[in-house]
C-alpha cells in the first residue's frame, strides 16, 4: 500500500512538473527566392528566421533561374568557370 501512495505523490508531482511547462509559440518568417515569396510558420524557443532565410539564400544562389548569376544560369549558359558544389552535383549524377 505504501508503495502505491508513493508512486501516485510522484506522478502527481511529475504531472504538475511537466504539464506546466510552456510549449514553445508559433514564429513565422517570409522573404522571397526563387521570383517568389515565401512564408513559414515554425514552432521554437528562438527565432530561427536568419538561420531560414541564409539556408533559402544558398538554394537561391545555387539553384534560382530567375538570377543571372546562380549557379545553375550560368551553368546553362556554359560558364566553364561555374564549379557545382556537392549538393548540387548529386542532382547531375541522376
Amino acid at each position: 500500500m505504501r508503495f502505491r501512495s508513493v508512486y501516485a505523490i510522484v506522478c502527481f508531482i511529475a504531472g504538475l512538473t511537466l504539464g506546466c511547462r510552456q510549449a514553445p509559440e508559433f514564429r513565422h518568417t517570409a522573404g522571397s527566392a526563387w521570383g517568389t515569396t515565401y512564408h513559414i510558420t515554425y514552432r521554437a524557443d528562438a527565432d530561427l528566421s536568419d538561420t531560414i532565410a541564409a539556408v533559402i539564400g544558398r538554394i537561391d544562389a545555387s539553384l534560382s533561374p530567375f538570377r543571372d548569376n546562380s549557379l545553375i544560369s550560368r551553368i546553362n549558359r556554359g560558364d566553364s568557370s561555374a564549379r557545382a558544389a556537392s549538393r548540387f552535383a548529386g542532382g547531375f549524377a541522376i
